[in-house]
């Protein structure tokens, strides 16, 4: 169990191969059995982290949750980047995206959460991992002064952190293939945040049948209207456009 909690991308046979290889030889059935056998229940401490999300936390719409996480890049000789972004679980919408030279600290990441917030407004779940950043009191007090609920990611689930860590393998194999190796950190920024762009507005994602997070968001947003078009000396003007 510990096996596939560490690598969850690993099959049972996998498992069954590396046990093996320790001196126990298990059948990859047998394997199996174990993996999908449900943990045995205990009661929960009062105040005390979960490690899972609840059955019932499913994005509804979007602003309902966001995922927020980290990732590195290596730069040759020039050591690596570090990479922060939020996306929207419903819509796989980014809404912010950072790089910096350092380990972002708290602070970093709560600058890059609160500027999601002031433009796109509050959300009511955010699912972090139990990353130094986001278990900080700093961190903390911003969920609870915009009255956001957390949720900590649980490994391999499919409402949890897998959704931006295909994010973070999208970026690495689309956005960041052969530039990030000796330019500057502007560059690489401007870059990101035209990859943003991209990846909301442009890109066909398998995940919502071929729409883009944008299509998704704006379509299911209360707050966006349809634009007003009126002509005006045989001129099209558009009014009142958001996005």
């Amino acid at each position: 169990l510990r096996l596939k909690l560490e690598q969850a991308a690993w099959g049972c046979r996998r498992i069954a191969w590396t046990l093996a290889r320790l001196g126990l030889k298990l059948s990859r059935t047998s394997v199996q059995r174990i993996v999908r056998r449900p943990p045995p229940s205990r009661r929960r401490r009062r105040n005390e982290p979960t490690g899972r999300n609840d059955p019932g936390l499913v994005a509804k719409r979007p602003g309902h949750v966001w995922l927020i996480d980290l990732t590195s890049v290596p730069r040759l000789l020039l050591g690596s980047l570090h990479v922060a972004a939020v996306v929207d679980l419903f819509s796989r919408k980014v809404m912010a995206i950072q790089v910096w030279a350092h380990v972002p600290t708290a602070n970093d990441v709560r600058t890059l959460l609160l500027a999601a917030i002031l433009r796109y407004g509050p959300v009511t779940w955010m699912v972090t991992d139990h990353g130094t950043q986001f278990v900080a009191k700093r961190f903390g007090r911003l969920l609870k002064r915009h009255r956001i609920r957390r949720r900590f990611g649980a490994v391999a689930s499919s409402q949890s952190v897998a959704v931006i860590d295909r994010f973070w393998r999208s970026l690495k194999t689309e956005g960041i293939v052969g530039f990030f190796g000796f330019r500057s950190l502007a560059w690489v920024r401007h870059r990101l945040k035209v990859y943003q762009r991209w990846f909301n507005g442009e890109r066909a994602h398998g995940g919502l049948g071929g729409a883009t997070p944008n299509e998704i968001h704006w379509r299911h947003t209360p707050a966006v209207r349809t634009p007003r078009l009126r002509i005006r000396h045989a001129t099209l003007v558009r009014r009142d456009f958001a996005g």
